[in-house]
């Protein structure tokens, strides 16, 4: 074979996405309007709690309410961390808190309740699905604003399946997306966890992904989930 017919060769780097948490770049749905309406309406005093599955967008919606209010994110396990003089604080992965941790995460979520703090809390489960050793967080959050992230339908996972190989640049044939928006579990995991693998694909093999990779790729997930592609 001669060299001008070699496909190029590239570096295969691990390096992390490059991921914006604009509010310009946030992909609303019908599954998750009422939490973006949450976090951006800045007119609302009331504590949020934002429960959602991995990779659903939280984050992003913390990010975008601190924004909104010039205030901060911070790491719910984490609250020796909190600033002390943050307009507002948006608290990320509530569900990640350890046992230890929940005395000082109660004082301080106490504390930003009493002045009134804007806080918005995200978290993979819904508060009384955990066990709590201090149930008075229960308490407190029970007295927030819920609002869920559903399920994604076939238009967001396409969104979804562009962004994220997008910020990856990972070039895909338009056919490979319909594809994949077809038969992909409407799951934001799964999703997020075939972005990566066809990410890791297209660098293996220095080329873009084809409607066959994608076919490949998603039945590797599907064996991976121990599913069933039928």
């Amino acid at each position: 074979m001669s060299g001008r017919d070699e496909p190029p060769r590239q570096l295969s780097l691990d390096l992390a996405p490059r991921t914006s948490f604009a509010r310009l770049d946030y992909i609303l749905a019908r599954s998750n309007t009422e939490a973006f309406d949450a976090a951006t309406d800045t007119a609302v005093a009331t504590p949020v709690v934002c429960v959602g599955p991995r990779a659903s967008g939280k984050t992003h919606l913390a990010h975008i309410f601190a924004e909104e209010r010039h205030g901060k994110v911070v790491e719910a396990g984490a609250p020796e961390d909190w600033p002390d003089d943050a307009a507002a604080l948006a608290i990320d992965n509530l569900h990640a808190l350890d046992f230890s941790q929940e005395d000082a995460f109660f004082h301080r979520l106490n504390r930003e309740i009493v002045e009134a703090r804007p806080l918005f809390l995200t978290s993979e489960v819904a508060p009384e699905r955990r066990a709590w050793r201090r149930p008075d967080i229960l308490s407190r959050l029970r007295a927030a604003r819920r609002v869920e992230i559903g399920p994604p339908d076939e238009t967001l996972v396409l969104a979804l399946l562009v962004k994220g190989l997008s910020d990856r640049q990972v070039i895909v044939d338009p056919t490979a997306l319909q594809f994949l928006a077809k038969r992909i579990a409407r799951d934001h995991g799964e999703i997020a966890a075939l972005v990566d693998a066809l990410d890791v694909m297209s660098a293996e093999r220095r080329r873009r992904i084809t409607r066959g990779m994608a076919s490949e790729a998603l039945s590797l997930r599907e064996v991976t989930r121990g599913g069933d592609l039928s």
